[in-house]
């Protein structure tokens, strides 16, 4: 089967396509695979595939894809993992997919610039996401990529995990990093250290210090520094909001897929809303009242609420209209 395409057989489904419900685009993010090339310290990732996972033929990726567009139009796909570069033909795959959506990778940049440059052009890669992780890169060798990518016309940005034994070397790359002129976001780090769970337990000092990195670079790391102050209050004090319910989009606008295409309204969420690969996916008709306790997540859809989050998709309404 050839899966090449014609950008032409695939117009503007405006019927199917949210385009007047925030975030104005459907959003997807596809944990494509557990496996990575990486053994960082404090990556949680148990390295098992989910039951029912198999890698993809490249036809039946397309496929999937194609039933998504069909149904909703135009979406935002967020391709993660696992390092999802390491599937088999994956940048011969995403090239396909890019011509019926908008894509964004997060990646450990552990590929040569190239692969997406001469596959996919910049305008349908909304943003290319690059973890740097100082145990297995160069920070001169992985800002030179990075710059690469920059100057080829995507929108690229650096994270780094704040691990706490690598917390003071966050400035350093950071000030490279502006010199370099990319953005870069410090996240929190999600585990333990030395007998401490985190986020809950960084100190008042590293949280200042945190937000202090994250509020150098704009609106999207404002965010996640508050996301780490407000995370550590709630963990603190559960008893606030146990018995709060709210009225959220999440399943509606989003979806969260594993490897085996099984797919939920979020990453926390046990809500089914089936299976990409076997044809059984919808979203939600509508915003549901989300039953998860003690959900702060800083980029949840709630009803109301929308100045806090609506821009923290790639979604826009200007951008909805292709």
């Amino acid at each position: 089967m050839d899966i090449r395409i014609n950008c032409d057989d695939f117009p503007v489904l405006t019927r199917y396509f949210r385009k007047d419900v925030p975030p104005f685009r459907v959003c997807i993010t596809w944990l494509i695979n557990n496996k990575c090339n990486y053994r960082c310290s404090y990556c949680q990732n148990d390295f098992k595939e989910p039951d029912g996972f198999r890698v993809l033929e490249p036809e039946e990726w397309f496929l999937a894809w194609k039933r998504i567009y069909d149904n909703y139009g135009t979406v935002a796909v967020q391709l993660t993992g696992g390092e999802p570069t390491i599937n088999p033909r994956f940048f011969e795959v995403l090239k396909e997919i890019s011509k019926m959506h908008h894509i964004e990778i997060q990646t450990n940049l552990s590929w040569a610039p190239s692969e997406l440059i001469r596959n996919i052009p910049p305008q349908r890669v909304s943003r290319m996401g690059a973890s740097f992780h100082q145990e297995f890169d160069d920070i001169v060798i992985f800002l030179k990529k990075m710059c690469e990518l920059k100057d080829a016309g995507y929108k690229v940005e650096i994270t780094y995990v704040a691990y706490p034994p690598f917390l003071k070397d966050g400035e350093k790359y950071l000030g490279m990093a502006n010199e370099a002129g990319i953005p870069f976001s410090v996240l929190s780090f999600q585990g333990e250290y030395q007998n401490k769970r985190y986020p809950e337990n960084y100190s008042e000092d590293e949280i200042k210090f945190l937000k202090r990195l994250n509020l150098s670079i704009g609106n999207y790391a404002e965010a996640m520094a508050k996301w780490d102050v407000e995370h550590k209050v709630i963990v603190d004090k559960p008893e606030e909001s146990e018995d709060i319910l709210r009225i959220c989009r999440m399943g509606q606008m989003y979806a969260w897929v594993l490897p085996n295409g099984n797919a939920f309204r979020c990453c926390k969420s046990p809500v089914s809303l089936g299976n990409i690969i076997e044809g059984t996916f919808n979203l939600l008709e509508g915003p549901e009242i989300c039953r998860l306790k003690n959900c702060i997540c800083w980029r949840s859809m709630v009803v109301g609420e929308e100045e806090r989050w609506s821009n923290r998709w790639p979604g826009t309404k200007e951008k909805a209209q292709d």
